[in-house]
């Protein structure tokens, strides 16, 4: 603890510990300081909270959490707009009447007071995972984030993107979202713009992409735009192999722990991109199964293909298929052709379709469904009010009967991706 290195017990330099314990998921020992916190009569801020609810969460500590979030609302009298319809959403709490009365305060302080570009952003996340279907706040909640929205940073556009591209909303920031963008692109150079959007700012950019393109609402100068700054970028990381080749872990070969006579094909394959065919029994990459379709491509490239390295750009694959399952995985062999694929799936340019067998006759009719998917670590994945957004392309070509069991033969095609989606 901080009294056992004789520091001082300052809510900041706790705050800044509970962060690292949410890291690294120590949901215990965060617990143990937030309780130090209290014996030495420290009132902790939103951060700390937001850190110990996070560890806990990670590790389905869910009622620890809740607890906690209930605490900070009642030992604080400046809590930000956001934090409890964060904390709701962030831990999946499903309580109508709770949520109901969160959102109700969250209304009367958008008409009362200015809030930053972080709690306006955090709140429209929050309002969309919950499910919230009020159209006046989301109104309400639109027009306070347009008026200072050239103060949000691009990770505050992300979240408030894809809060706004819940559908059935009436007042929708996504088109002024995009021209923010599109203002702030435009002003870099070509020589600026590899500082200006690296990292994580540029995968924040490729969600904004997403959001826009899942609510229709996608303009074609913001893709363009945004393939003139990937390939920029892009380019800098293949003209600098070694640095990364250096800097980026390298995963281990593991030996097949079963049998499986099936290998992948390689079906298309371009200078800077390829098509290969993952048969059951591989995973993509992850090193949770035996045979990986990432020391696959390591072997074939004699691991002359340095974005196979990098967990980062997800070593070159643009999606992945369950263990189980067989199919096409589209990769990139470059760092420029993956940044490009990447616009292109996110603009939905990319078609991705998926042959099914499942339990029971389902209707012959084609259909769209959409629902909201929501996940937590050793939980199974659920589908209804809450969560993000999800939508799929159905339809039935044969029933079929196996003894004493009714099947269907589906196509699926996915429009978003989500984790389990197609389950």
């Amino acid at each position: 603890s901080l009294r056992q290195h004789n520091a001082e017990p300052l809510d900041v330099c706790y705050g800044a510990i509970l962060t690292v314990c949410e890291s690294a998921g120590l949901w215990q020992l965060a617990l143990d300081l937030f309780g130090d916190m209290n014996r030495q009569r420290l009132l902790p801020d939103h951060i700390s909270y937001r850190a110990v609810m996070s560890a806990c969460d990670k590790h389905a500590k869910v009622s620890h959490a809740f607890s906690l979030s209930l605490e900070s609302i009642r030992s604080s009298s400046s809590q930000s707009i956001s934090s409890f319809p964060w904390m709701l959403a962030r831990l999946g709490i499903h309580d109508p009447e709770v949520i109901h009365a969160a959102f109700v305060e969250a209304m009367l302080l958008l008409a009362s007071s200015r809030h930053s570009p972080r709690e306006l952003s955090t709140l429209c996340w929050a309002g969309a995972m919950l499910g919230i279907s009020n159209d006046a706040f989301f109104h309400r909640l639109a027009e306070a984030s347009i008026q200072q929205l050239s103060d949000f940073k691009t990770e505050d556009l992300l979240l408030l993107a894809w809060g706004a591209s819940a559908p059935g909303l009436s007042s929708n920031p996504l088109g002024a979202i995009q021209d923010e963008m599109l203002l702030r692109l435009g002003a870099y150079s070509s020589s600026d713009m590899l500082q200006a959007f690296s990292g994580e700012e540029m995968r924040e950019l490729l969600g904004i992409l997403w959001a826009c393109t899942f609510a229709g609402v996608l303009k074609e100068s913001l893709v363009r735009t945004v393939q003139r700054f990937a390939k920029q970028r892009a380019r800098g990381l293949d003209d600098n192999p070694e640095a990364w080749m250096a800097s980026s872990q390298q995963a281990d070969t593991i030996t097949s722990k079963h049998d499986c006579n099936l290998q992948p094909q390689i079906v298309w394959n371009l200078v800077d991109r390829l098509v290969v065919i993952k048969p059951p029994g591989w995973e993509v990459y992850d090193h949770c199964a035996g045979r990986q379709l990432l020391n696959f491509l390591k072997d074939i490239s004699w691991n002359q293909w340095p974005i196979l390295q990098d967990k980062s750009c997800h070593c070159g694959f643009l999606h992945r298929l369950d263990v189980p399952s067989s199919g096409l995985i589209l990769a990139a062999k470059t760092y420029e052709a993956y940044f490009d694929l990447q616009v292109q799936l996110r603009a939905s340019r990319v078609t991705r379709d998926y042959v099914v067998l499942c339990h029971g006759w389902l209707p012959t009719s084609a259909r769209e469904l959409s629902a909201c998917v929501h996940w937590r670590e050793g939980e199974l994945t659920s589908a209804g009010g809450q969560g993000k957004p999800s939508g799929t392309l159905a339809k039935v070509t044969a029933h079929l009967a196996c003894k004493s069991s009714a099947l269907s033969l589906v196509l699926v095609r996915i429009k978003t991706g989500r984790r389990h989606q197609i389950r």
